[in-house]
């Protein structure tokens, strides 16, 4: 592959072609091409990096040649990174989106909170972006939570049709407590005055779900 990199400007059929066969191969392949995204290029710029099929849409980016002093990859060598196949430069490619780890652990509902103390509930990190706009993503303004209590962060992202993507810092919840506290609040502001401060975690969570309105708690 060498230096081969794919941008906007410069995308080929080759690299389309290329793109697609590794997709529909990639249970038989062992080393197929997926590809990475290069961060502070100005434009979108994709670079197609060998990498070994774990399981489903997981992958490991295998060893290889990785000049740091010329460009920056958005996974590193080692990395296990989930993929998908996405449209980029007017074709379909087979992209790292996310650490597995981080992508993976995340446990429903998925817990937003704003900084007003409103909550919103959803069955899925994705469910949850959609109710987001840019401007959230980019200034956000709360916390975010899965439904065992690990800290989410919202970031950007490079998925098309995403204004961003939700993703777990840690691999074990530690922040239960905070999100028993967010729960609470809310419940509260919702008129809630009967729940108990000690309710477990899950029933506090399905508590919350049965007041919503929609995705918005209160």
């Amino acid at each position: 592959m060498g230096s081969t990199t794919v941008d906007c400007a410069l995308w080929s059929d080759l690299g389309a072609t290329l793109a697609a066969a590794h997709y529909l191969a990639s249970a038989t392949v062992p080393t197929p091409d997926v590809f990475v995204h290069l961060l502070n290029e100005g434009v979108d710029v994709w670079r197609p990096v060998h990498a070994q099929h774990v399981h489903g849409s997981v992958y490991k980016l295998a060893d290889q040649p990785y000049d740091r002093e010329t460009e920056t990859w958005e996974f590193d060598p080692g990395d296990e990174v989930v993929c998908e196949l996405i449209d980029a430069c007017e074709s379909r490619i087979l992209a790292a989106v996310a650490l597995a780890w981080r992508f993976l652990t995340i446990v429903p509902p998925v817990v937003l909170e704003d900084g007003d103390g409103y909550l919103g509930l959803f069955d899925s990190a994705d469910e949850a972006i959609a109710n987001l706009d840019l401007d959230d993503v980019l200034e956000p303004e709360g916390f975010a939570y899965d439904g065992e209590g690990r800290l989410l962060s919202v970031r950007p992202t490079t998925r098309p049709g995403y204004v961003g993507q939700i993703e777990a810092l840690e691999a074990t919840p530690g922040h239960q407590e905070q999100l028993r506290a967010a729960l609470l609040r809310a419940l509260r502001l919702k008129g809630a005055s009967m729940v108990a401060d000690d309710l477990p975690l899950p029933l506090l969570l399905e508590e919350a779900q049965r007041r919503t309105r929609g995705y918005w708690l209160p």
